[in-house]
C-alpha cells in the first residue's frame, strides 16, 4: 500500500514533442519576435510562412491525437495546450509583422485617414498585451502542471482555458481590424480615383467640343474658298465671251474697210471716164467731191485703225488679265489642297489619339472594376468566415461548460475533447490567413502600379459614369444570390452541427462505458497482482494494460485518419463546387457586362446618327445660301452680257450710219 500511495503522489512530467525541449521552444520563439521586430516591415519572409504551416500541421495532429485520447485526467490535455500555445505565438509573429508592413505602406503613402490610425494603434496595442498574456497563458498551465489536488487543478484548468479564449478572441479582433483597414484604404482610393476619372473626363469632352469647332470653322472656310474660285471661274468665262465678240466686230470692221475700197476704187475709174467726156467744170465740182469723199474716207480710215488699236490693247489686256488670274486659282488651289491636307491629317491624328485614349481608358477602368469585385468577393468571404469563427467560439464555450458540469457530476475526471472543434477554428484561421495574404499581394500591387505609372492613374475613366449603373445593377444581383447561399449555408451549417452534437454525445457515452470497464479491468488485474504473493511488490509490471491501451489508441487513430480522409475528400468537392458557382457568376457577369456595352454602343451609334442629320441640315442651308448666290452672280453676268451686246449693237449702228450714209 506504500508504494501505490508513493505512486500516486508522483507528478507526471511534461513531455515534449520530438526534436524539441521546453527550452528551445521558448528561445526559438524570443528569437523569431526579436527578428520580426528587426525586420523590414514591408517585406515578411517566407520561412516564417514554411514555420506556420509546419505549426498548423502539428497543432492539427496534436489536436486530432488529443481527441481521440480519452484520458481520464487534465495533464493529458496540456500538451495539446501548449502546442496551441506555440501556435498562438506564431500567430503572434504574423500579426506583428503585418502590422508593420501595414504601418510601412501608411508611412509611405502618408495616409492621414483618423480610423485607419486608430485602428493601427489599436492593433500596436494589442500585439503590445500579447506577450503578457503569453506569459500568463504559460504560467497558468504551469500551476495546471504543478497543483496536487484534483478540483484546484480542474479550476486552473478552467482559467487556461478562458485565457485561451481571450487570446483567440483578441486575435480574431485584430484580424478584423485589419480587413477594415483594408477597406477603408481601398474605398479611399477609389473615391481618389473616380475624382481624377471625372476630370479626366471633363477635359477630354472639352477637347472634343473645341476639335468640333476647329472643324466646323474650317469647313465654313474651306466653303467661302469654293465660292470665291466659282466667282473668279465666272468672270474667266465673261472675259472669255468678251474676247470672242471682240474678234467678231474686228472681222466684221475688216471686211466693211475692203468693202469701202474697192467702192472708192469704182468711183475714181469712173471719174476718169466722166473727165474726159464732160466739161472742165464739171470736172472740177466732181474734183471737189472726189477730195471731200478721199478725206471722209481717210478720217474714217483712220478712226477705224483708232478703233482696231484700243480694240486691240484692250484684248491684250483682257488676256494679260485672265492669264493672271488662272496663275492665281492655280496657287490658290494648291494652297487650299495643301491646307486641306494638313488639317485632315491633324484631324485624322487628334481623331485616332482620342480613340486611343479613349479605348485604354474604358481598358483601364474594365481592369479597376473588375479588381474591384475581386477585392469585394474576398472581403465578403473573410467577413463571412469571421462571424462563423465567432459563432463557433460561442458554441464551443457552451459545450465545453456543459461537458465539464457533466463530468463533475459522474465524478469520472473526464472533461471531453472540444480539441476537434479548435481543429476546425485553426483550419478557418489558416484560410483567412491566406486570404489576407492574396489582399496584401494585390493591394501591394496596385500600389506599386500607382506609383510606377501616374498616366494610367490619369487615364482610367472616361467611361467610367456609363459602366456605373450595369456595375450597380450587377452587385444588386451578387448581393441576392450571396443572400440566399448564405441562408442556405448557415441551414446546412447548423443541421452538421447538430449531427456533430449528437455523434459527440454518442461518443461520450460510448467512452465512458469503455471508461468504465477499463477500470474495472485494472483493479481485477491489481487484486490477482496483490493476491499473487511470488511476485515482489517493487518488479511489479503494467505491460498487459499499456498494450491493451495502445492498441486501443491506434485503432481510435486508425478510424480518426479515415474520418479525416473522408473530411478533406468532402472539402475537396465542396470546394470543387464553389469554384463552379464562381465560374458561372463570372460568366453571367461577362454577359451583363456585353450587353451594357452593346447598349452604351447603341445609344452612341444613335448619338452620331442625331448629329449627321444635323449636320446635313446645315449643309441643305448652306447649299440653298450658295445657289441664291450663283443666281445672283448669273443675274449679274447676263446684265453684263447685255450691256456688251447693246454696246456692240450700236457700234454697228454707228458704223453703219456713218458708212451707209457716205455710199
Amino acid at each position: 500500500m506504500h508504494n501505490t500511495s508513493a505512486m500516486k503522489s508522483k507528478k507526471a512530467p511534461w513531455i515534449p514533442p520530438p526534436g524539441k525541449s521546453q527550452h528551445s521552444i521558448k528561445t526559438t520563439a524570443k528569437t523569431k519576435v526579436e527578428g520580426s521586430s528587426t525586420a523590414e516591415p514591408c517585406h515578411p519572409t517566407t520561412e516564417m510562412h514554411s514555420l506556420e504551416e509546419d505549426r498548423f500541421e502539428e497543432a492539427s495532429l496534436s489536436s486530432t491525437s488529443s481527441f481521440n485520447r480519452d484520458p481520464p485526467d487534465v495533464n493529458a490535455h496540456l500538451h495539446s495546450i501548449k502546442q496551441e500555445i506555440q501556435l498562438l505565438t506564431t500567430h503572434f509573429i504574423s500579426l506583428k509583422q503585418i502590422s508593420h508592413f501595414l504601418v510601412g505602406i501608411f508611412n509611405t503613402f502618408e495616409t492621414e485617414d483618423e480610423t485607419i490610425k486608430n485602428l493601427l494603434t489599436k492593433i500596436l496595442d494589442e500585439v503590445k498585451e500579447f506577450i503578457f498574456n503569453l506569459d500568463d497563458l504559460e504560467y497558468s498551465v504551469t500551476l495546471v502542471g504543478n497543483t496536487i489536488s484534483q478540483e484546484d487543478r480542474i479550476t486552473e484548468f478552467q482559467k487556461v482555458i478562458k485565457l485561451k479564449e481571450n487570446l483567440l478572441s483578441k486575435l480574431l479582433g485584430c484580424y478584423s481590424n485589419i480587413i477594415t483597414i483594408y477597406q477603408t484604404y481601398i474605398q479611399k482610393q477609389s473615391s481618389a480615383r473616380m475624382s481624377k476619372n471625372e476630370e479626366e473626363q471633363i477635359t477630354l469632352l472639352n477637347q472634343l467640343r473645341d476639335s468640333e469647332q476647329r472643324c466646323i470653322s474650317q469647313s465654313a472656310v474651306i466653303k467661302d474658298l469654293e465660292r470665291r474660285l466659282s466667282i473668279i471661274q465666272g468672270k474667266a468665262n465673261t472675259m472669255e465671251s468678251y474676247k470672242s465678240t471682240l474678234e467678231d466686230t474686228r472681222t466684221e470692221l475688216q471686211k466693211q474697210l475692203s468693202y469701202k475700197e474697192a467702192q472708192i476704187q469704182y468711183l475714181t475709174t469712173e471719174l476718169s471716164q466722166l473727165s474726159t467726156k464732160e466739161k472742165i467744170d464739171d470736172n472740177d465740182r466732181l474734183l471737189e467731191i472726189i477730195e471731200e469723199i478721199k478725206k471722209n474716207a481717210q478720217a474714217e480710215k483712220t478712226a477705224l485703225k483708232k478703233a482696231l488699236k484700243v480694240q486691240k490693247s484692250r484684248a491684250e489686256k483682257l488676256e494679260k488679265l485672265h492669264a493672271k488670274s488662272e496663275k492665281e486659282l492655280e496657287e490658290k488651289s494648291l494652297k487650299l489642297q495643301n491646307e486641306m491636307s494638313e488639317k485632315e491629317g491633324d484631324l485624322k491624328r487628334q481623331l485616332q489619339e482620342l480613340s486611343s485614349s479613349l479605348n485604354e481608358k474604358s481598358c483601364q477602368l474594365s481592369d479597376c472594376l473588375r479588381e474591384k469585385m475581386k477585392l469585394e468577393r474576398d472581403f465578403s468571404e473573410v467577413t463571412n468566415e469571421l462571424e462563423m469563427t465567432r459563432r463557433e467560439l460561442n458554441l464551443l464555450k457552451t459545450k465545453f461548460s456543459d461537458i465539464n458540469i457533466i463530468s463533475q457530476g459522474q465524478g469520472d475526471g473526464n472533461h471531453g475533447n472540444p480539441l476537434q472543434d479548435v481543429k476546425q477554428l485553426i483550419l478557418l484561421l489558416q484560410n483567412t490567413q491566406e486570404l489576407l495574404k492574396n489582399i496584401k499581394s494585390a493591394a501591394v500591387s496596385t500600389t506599386m502600379t500607382e506609383g510606377d505609372n501616374p498616366v494610367a492613374e490619369d487615364k482610367t475613366g472616361a467611361v467610367y459614369k456609363t459602366l456605373l449603373k450595369a456595375v450597380d445593377e450587377i452587385k444588386e444581383q451578387l448581393l441576392d444570390l450571396k443572400n440566399r447561399v448564405l441562408d442556405s449555408k448557415e441551414d446546412n451549417r447548423k443541421s452538421e452541427l447538430e449531427m456533430k452534437l449528437k455523434e459527440l454525445q454518442r461518443l461520450y457515452t460510448s467512452c465512458s462505458k469503455e471508461n468504465h470497464a477499463l477500470k474495472t479491468e485494472i483493479e481485477e488485474l491489481k487484486n490477482t497482482r496483490w493476491n499473487n504473493s511470488s511476485v515482489e511488490p517493487n518488479e511489479t509490471s503494467y505491460i498487459p494494460e499499456n498494450d491493451f491501451s495502445i492498441k486501443t489508441i491506434q485503432m481510435e487513430m486508425r478510424l480518426k485518419n479515415e474520418e479525416n480522409w473522408r473530411l478533406k475528400q468532402r472539402e475537396k468537392d465542396l470546394e470543387r463546387q464553389l469554384e463552379e458557382v464562381k465560374d458561372k457568376l463570372q460568366k453571367k457577369e461577362a454577359e451583363n457586362f456585353r450587353l451594357f456595352s452593346l447598349e452604351e454602343e447603341l445609344k452612341l451609334r444613335k448619338n452620331e446618327i442625331s448629329l449627321l442629320e444635323k449636320k446635313k441640315e446645315e449643309e441643305s442651308e448652306r447649299l440653298l445660301s450658295r445657289i441664291k448666290e450663283l443666281q445672283k452672280a448669273l443675274d449679274e453676268s447676263t446684265a453684263d452680257c447685255e450691256r456688251l451686246k447693246r454696246y456692240v449693237q450700236d457700234l454697228r449702228a454707228s458704223y453703219l450710219n456713218v458708212f451707209g450714209g457716205s455710199s
